[in-house]
């Protein structure tokens, strides 16, 4: 029987992770303030012969505890428990140096300034990290941000718009993280893809199309859905999952008529992809009578194609088309949007990082699109392309 006295005794049951249970217990006792603030553990080693366990299993439950915000390492010094009452006052916002450029930057930009003013709503300071490094290279932690958690400078960090490989690292970050990220990841936040192709399905079915394509930047190399569901679904190729929502929906379409990415695009890129994809989809020996196009910045490059080619829209084609809610674009066409809302996203990836500062779980937070309304269509043709 542990020593109630000793408010680190401890011993396993089943049938939960052992790592689960001591973590559940420090949590605990700090919440309960047994462990109180200041305090420092003891060494993982210690704590393992303590509780009969491995040492990986230890640094596993612990880990967990600093990302909630629980215990802190201090390097060369040890593992503290911290002032629960403490307040979140520092926040890192790491982007790629594209985001002050009108060319490919603009999400990301009204995104900061979003979190910018909810910040300072909170009182709390976003300090922003730019990685000027290669996307290659970028696989690594950048050491801007190593060297401002080791100094506290920062206590949690936001990634917005990042490639899986970015996403990595930034999960492995001894601090709580939110980021804006279409692949699969535990703390993600991101659109809802599968929504997106549904409405705009349904949408395209119901003003007469039989056959259905899209242009997506969300490729066959990410996940096939934006529900962060695991199972059947994981994996599967983008083309796939697309037939077989068309299937369901009883309109046709085709491979030909599917474009994605097979890497990750940045910037200019993405408008540029619109652009060539939809020429090559409209020069083919076929294409279908309705197009979904997915983000916003390839829509702008599908846009100018259409104009090129003189495309009679919707006469000669129907189109559903992408847009943050926030960051309207010039279309001069009759067309339906799906709209997201950058607010919402910003909102989200805040939400995250508080939940996990305070302790709680950090479950993905997906965002939804709506259509926008019909009265607005003719006031977003107005403005400028961002």
């Amino acid at each position: 029987m542990p020593n109630l006295r000793d408010h680190l005794a401890f011993s396993a049951e089943q049938p939960k992770q052992v790592y689960q249970q001591i973590r559940e217990h420090v949590r605990t006792m700090i919440v309960q303030g047994k462990l109180a603030p200041g305090v420092k553990l003891p060494s993982t080693q210690q704590l393992a012969k303590k509780w009969s366990v491995p040492a990986a299993t230890v640094q596993t439950a612990l880990a967990h505890l600093v990302k909630e915000g629980l215990l802190v390492r201090i390097r060369k010094r040890g593992t503290f428990v911290l002032d629960r009452n403490r307040r979140l006052e520092r926040i890192g916002a790491y982007y790629d140096t594209s985001v002050w450029r009108n060319d490919g930057g603009s999400f990301k930009q009204a995104v900061h300034l979003e979190m910018l003013r909810l910040c300072q709503s909170k009182n709390i300071k976003l300090e922003a990290f730019f990685d000027a490094r290669k996307p290659s290279q970028r696989t690594t932690p950048l050491p801007e941000v190593v060297a401002a958690l080791e100094v506290r400078q920062i206590q949690a960090l936001i990634a917005t718009d990042v490639a899986a490989s970015e996403a990595a690292w930034i999960d492995k970050l001894r601090v709580p993280t939110a980021i804006f990220v279409e692949a699969e990841h535990p703390a993600k936040v991101d659109l809802d893809f599968d929504q997106f192709v549904r409405l705009g399905i349904e949408k395209l079915k119901s003003s007469g199309c039989s056959s259905v394509g899209i242009l997506s930047l969300r490729g066959p190399w990410k996940p096939s859905t934006g529900t962060g569901k695991s199972g059947k679904d994981q994996g599967v190729a983008f083309t796939d999952v697309f037939a077989e929502i068309c299937e369901k929906y009883g309109v046709e379409t085709s491979a030909r008529w599917i474009k994605t990415a097979d890497a990750f695009v940045e910037g200019k890129a993405q408008q540029d992809f619109g652009y060539e994809q939809f020429l090559q989809l409209w020069e083919g020996a076929d294409h279908p009578d309705g197009l979904l196009v997915y983000p916003n910045s390839c829509a702008i490059g599908a846009i100018t194609a259409i104009l090129e080619k003189r495309i009679e829209v919707p006469e000669d084609l129907q189109l559903v088309l992408h847009k943050h809610r926030e960051l309207d674009y010039l279309c001069p066409l009759e067309v339906s949007f799906l709209c997201s809302s950058v607010a919402d996203v910003a909102e989200a990836l805040l939400q995250q990082i508080m939940d996990q500062f305070e302790g709680k779980s950090r479950p993905q937070v997906i965002v939804p699109f709506s259509f926008e309304p019909a009265a607005s269509l003719k006031v977003g043709r107005k403005k400028r392309v961002l």
